[in-house]
């Protein structure tokens, strides 16, 4: 099943493993930021950690990738969602939301924390959300992305791992934001999407109906 993620404002579908990918990111940073000299380390910025979220997508064989232009009121949206196969948890007693994430939570949380012995630790912001089919996995991180041209770039990554309605199998949402003084609201923003997402079949009538 194809989750659907209610993304509010603005955003840019990109295809992941299309070749002009990387051109298409390169426009998106000039439409973002305009052209003129004066906003260069500004779209230097942004294209650097839009390459960053397409490698990851790329070798994750990403089913999606949204980049963020603006919030309905125009408010820039300096992030990018992406939607991965993520994967069975063939350990769950049964088929229930709470099932998968029992079984979910601790194969998670022992690879996050394999370089440290494998410990099932959960994070201080960790949490399960509930939705009306699901539960999800939240977790947040801060990363330095290092960057040649401008150094050390504080980037939010937020992973929610949401369990597919009637299946052992939990799916992957990955969330990239620049880590600024509005991580947090940007990090709200994304539970909202998160747990509005629904599930779609993906059977060839429900496409043509989609159609």
């Amino acid at each position: 099943m194809r989750l659907a993620l209610p993304l509010p404002g603005h955003w840019y579908a990109l295809p992941v493993g299309e070749p002009d990918a990387r051109t298409r990111i390169r426009r998106f940073a000039e439409e973002v930021h305009g052209a003129a000299d004066a906003r260069a380390v500004e779209r230097i910025r942004l294209r650097r950690r839009l390459h960053v979220a397409l490698a990851h997508a790329e070798r994750g064989s990403a089913q999606q990738l949204h980049l963020g232009r603006a919030l309905d009121g125009g408010a820039p949206l300096p992030a990018s969602i992406a939607v991965y196969p993520g994967i069975a948890v063939s350990t769950a007693a049964d088929a229930s939301p709470k099932a998968v994430m029992d079984a979910l939570v601790p194969l998670v949380l022992r690879a996050a924390h394999e370089p440290h012995g494998g410990s099932a630790v959960a994070g201080p912001e960790d949490r399960v959300l509930a939705t009306p089919r699901s539960l999800v996995l939240r977790r947040p991180t801060i990363e330095h992305v290092a960057d040649p041209d401008l150094g050390a770039l504080p980037t939010l990554r937020v992973d929610y791992w949401v369990t597919v309605p009637g299946e052992r199998h939990a799916v992957l949402v990955h969330a990239v934001a620049p880590e600024t003084p509005f991580a947090t609201l940007l990090r709200d923003l994304f539970d909202e999407i998160v747990v509005g997402a629904r599930f779609a079949s993906d059977s060839p009538l429900a496409a043509e109906l989609r159609a």
